[in-house]
C-alpha cells in the first residue's frame, strides 16, 4: 500500500467527500502515470481522481504525486508499469464505498499494441485490475484520466 502524506489523506477525504455528496449521474475515473528520471535513479509516479459532475458538467481532480528510486533498466518498464496499476488500484480500493452505483472506471497508460514497450505489462495490469476490483481497466486510447491527466503530472 502506498504510505499517504497527511497532505495525501486531507485529498483522499476532500475527494471521498465531493463523491459521496455527488449525484448518482456523476462519473468518477482513477488513473496513474509515472515516469522515470532523466538520470534513471527515480520514477515520478501521479495518480489522480476524477469527478466528473453529474456526467455533464465540469469536475474535480485529486492527485497523489510521489517518487521512488529505480532498480530497474531504462529498456524493460515492465516493473514500473505494474506499479502503475497497483498505485490506481490502491487508490481506488480508497474511495470504492464512496463509488456506489455511479459509473466509474480505471485507466492504465498501457499501450494494446504489441509493438510499444508499454504493453509488456498489459496481461499481468488487467488480471490484477480484475482480481482486486472486479472491473476491466481501460487501456490506451481509452485511458485518458491516465495518458492526460496524470500524465501532466509526472513533467
Amino acid at each position: 500500500m502506498y504510505d499517504y502524506t497527511p497532505e495525501d489523506l486531507q485529498k483522499l477525504a476532500a475527494a471521498k467527500e465531493a463523491i459521496r455528496m455527488s449525484s448518482p449521474s456523476s462519473r468518477v475515473y482513477v488513473g496513474c502515470d509515472s515516469k522515470r528520471a532523466r538520470r534513471g535513479t527515480q520514477i515520478k509516479y501521479a495518480t489522480v481522481i476524477i469527478l466528473h459532475h453529474d456526467g455533464k458538467h465540469g469536475g474535480s481532480m485529486w492527485s497523489f504525486v510521489h517518487r521512488e528510486d529505480d532498480y530497474g533498466p531504462a529498456n524493460a518498464p515492465k516493473v514500473r508499469l505494474i506499479n502503475e496499476a497497483y498505485y490506481a488500484v490502491d487508490v481506488a480500493s480508497q474511495i470504492v464505498e464512496q463509488i456506489g452505483d455511479r459509473h466509474f472506471e480505471l485507466h492504465l497508460d498501457l499501450n494494446t499494441d504489441p509493438r510499444y514497450k508499454s504493453n509488456s505489462a498489459v496481461k499481468e495490469a488487467l488480471g490484477f485490475v480484475l482480481g482486486m476490483l472486479g472491473i476491466d481497466a481501460k487501456l490506451k486510447p481509452e485511458a485518458w484520466a491516465s495518458t492526460s491527466a496524470a500524465d501532466k503530472l509526472t513533467h
